[in-house]
Formats: C-alpha cells, sequence, structure tokens
C-alpha cells in the first residue's frame, strides 16, 4: 500500500490538501453554500512571530509554524496540545529572523515497524523534523542547508515511503543553488537529490 498523507472527513493534512495540492477535500460537507454565510470568528491565537504556514489540520488538531521558532499543535478549542522550538535565522540583508515557514504534512508511517502519525516539517535551523504528532516526539532530524543562506519555505510531499522538500535561499543575500531532496520516512536518510541548476550555478529554488 503506497504511503502518503490521507485525509479524513473534514482533514486537511499537508498545504493545498493532497499530493496534487488541489485545494479541494471532496469529503468536507460542514461548510457548505447552506452554512457558510453563518460561519464567525471562533477564537484567536497569537505569537511572537509572522505566521506564514497554512494550517494542516489532521484526527483534530491543527499544526502550523510560526517565525518565533515554534511549531505547534492546537486542538480545535485553542487548547495548547504541545509546541516545539524548531529554531530560526536571519539573513544579513535583513533584520527579521525566520522561524518555521514550512507548512506540514501530518501523515502515517512506519517508525520502528509501528505505524505512527508524523508532523513533517522544516525547522528555522535548514534541519527537517519527523515529529510525533501526538507528542511532539523528534522521531528523527535531518540538517539539508546551511544557515542563514539556506532555508527551506515549502511543504514536504509524503508518498510511497519517501517524503520530498525543495531548499531555496533565505532572502536571496547569498543566492543559493535550488534542489529538490527525497528522504526515508522512517529514517531521514537521504535518499537522493535533484540539483535545480547544475553544480557551480545558483538559482532556481
Amino acid at each position: 500500500v503506497p504511503i502518503h498523507a490521507q485525509a479524513a472527513s473534514g482533514d486537511w493534512p499537508t498545504y493545498l490538501f493532497d499530493n496534487g495540492r488541489s485545494g479541494f477535500n471532496g469529503s468536507e460537507t460542514i461548510i457548505n453554500p447552506v452554512t457558510a454565510p453563518n460561519l464567525k470568528l471562533k477564537w484567536i491565537h497569537t505569537t511572537a512571530g509572522t505566521i506564514s504556514t497554512q494550517p494542516a489540520v489532521a484526527n483534530g488538531v491543527i499544526y502550523w509554524g510560526s517565525w518565533d521558532g515554534y511549531e505547534h499543535a492546537t486542538n480545535l478549542d485553542n487548547s495548547t496540545l504541545w509546541a516545539l522550538n524548531l529554531g530560526r535565522s536571519a539573513a544579513a540583508c535583513s533584520q527579521t529572523p525566520v522561524g518555521v515557514a514550512s507548512t506540514a504534512t501530518i501523515a502515517t508511517v512506519p517508525i520502528n515497524g509501528i505505524m505512527t502519525s508524523v508532523d513533517f516539517v522544516a525547522g528555522g535551523n535548514v534541519t527537517f523534523y519527523a515529529l510525533n504528532a501526538k507528542t511532539r516526539t523528534v522521531i528523527w532530524s535531518t540538517v539539508l542547508g546551511s544557515p542563514p543562506a539556506h532555508n527551506i519555505w515549502g511543504s514536504p510531499l509524503v508518498y510511497n515511503g519517501s517524503v520530498y522538500i525543495g531548499m531555496a535561499s533565505l532572502a536571496d543575500c547569498p543566492l543559493v543553488q535550488g534542489q529538490l531532496i527525497q528522504l526515508n520516512v522512517s529514517s531521514g536518510a537521504i535518499q537522493h537529490v535533484f540539483n535545480t541548476v547544475p553544480n557551480g550555478c545558483t538559482g532556481a529554488s
């Protein structure tokens, strides 16, 4: 059975919902033309840093990152399940440190032979993490670049035993070589790296 991010009704486990980035959950029935006009603000959650990530929702928990360096797991009633600092960095040309700017992907994958709900997300320290989605325990972490030149802005894609993530620069100062990196979902071992421009060149991140 291929391993990838799957959603139950109402869930939104990755950026734009699915691996095809369709932006549509056909199983969502609570919000519809009849109920949409009745939507109202339920709660507000503030942080010490900018929020640029899209929330991922799975199993009644909202996963989101903020530029103060934290990855958050928030229950639907706004109570905190957990928060974990995953670092931040600032480019020489910018005064604003960037923390977690990567939208998480929540997927159930085998960890030591046990199917486990995992929060795959990049930290502001250019390290890619697999976190236990329920407990915030770091299952594995893999350094993929060197701050403050590199940064991971993208959302991971989980498919068939691998997780894929793009590498970019933090603020184009300096420019870096863009990459697409494939890692093993269970161990974090780097399987392949595709350079989007030839070695010795920068850009295409």
